[in-house]
């Protein structure tokens, strides 16, 4: 239905177009271990607004597995020293990620996850190039073959992110996408042949460890709002 086109577009185009746009002014600000560490506290913002909302029931062991997976993001992730404009960016990409995650658990109601993840990844392709367009800032022709590999691993990343949602709900799939730190980890050491330090590797066991904490949390509730309350 068109109302359901038009908000997955407007989602896509303003929320996701806005977090892709404050994580890489953060990148250009700080180093990529702050603006991970900072970006991953999007779980945390993402449960307290399932709770607020009534889109998730208050259960202990969400919090239990927050609370493991902050702690390996934690040892995952660096902290160097830097200036407060970078952090306070990824702050923001974090915050606007999480209200993404509540604003696609409503309109996955009315959508199929596969019908959204192409118009909210349309709509973020019209906003983010008007804003190349606007700015006259394109890709280089040597970064085309690997933008297209990006899209390619992005819509296979939207279809199960939106997937995982209509079954689990948005708290607990903002939780397990914690485990995108530990992938990340695992690709860098086999193909970049970066060491893995036992700081590291506890760190991703600590976050690993949250899967099955959340299989036994159980199904999320059905009593939520009414979709027509987005």
């Amino acid at each position: 239905p068109k109302p359901v086109l038009g908000k997955l577009v407007i989602g896509g185009g303003l929320l996701y177009g806005f977090e892709a746009t404050l994580f890489f002014a953060a990148l250009e600000r700080a180093p990529a271990a702050i603006v991970g560490l900072v970006f991953y506290s999007y779980p945390l913002w993402t449960t307290l607004m399932g709770f607020l909302t009534g889109l998730e029931a208050f259960r202990w062991q969400l919090l239990a597995a927050l609370g493991l997976g902050s702690a390996g993001v934690l040892l995952v992730f660096s902290l160097p020293t830097v200036g407060l404009a970078g952090p306070l960016l990824a702050a923001g990409a974090a915050l606007v990620v999480a209200f993404y995650f509540i604003f696609m658990q409503l309109a996955l109601r009315d959508a199929s996850a596969s019908v959204a993840a192409m118009w909210t990844s349309a709509g973020a392709a019209l906003a983010l190039g008007a804003a190349s367009a606007i700015t006259r800032e394109g890709i280089p022709a040597a970064a085309i073959v690997h933008a297209l590999a990006l899209a390619a691993a992005s819509a296979f990343a939207f279809a199960t992110l939106y997937e995982a949602i209509i079954r689990i709900g948005s708290t607990r799939s903002s939780i397990a996408a914690m485990l995108e730190p530990v992938t990340t980890l695992i690709l860098a050491a086999a193909l970049l042949g970066e060491e893995l330090s036992l700081r590291v590797l506890v760190g991703a066991a600590l976050i690993v460890s949250v899967l099955p904490l959340l299989a036994s949390v159980g199904h999320r509730d059905t009593t939520a709002p009414a979709a027509d309350s987005l």
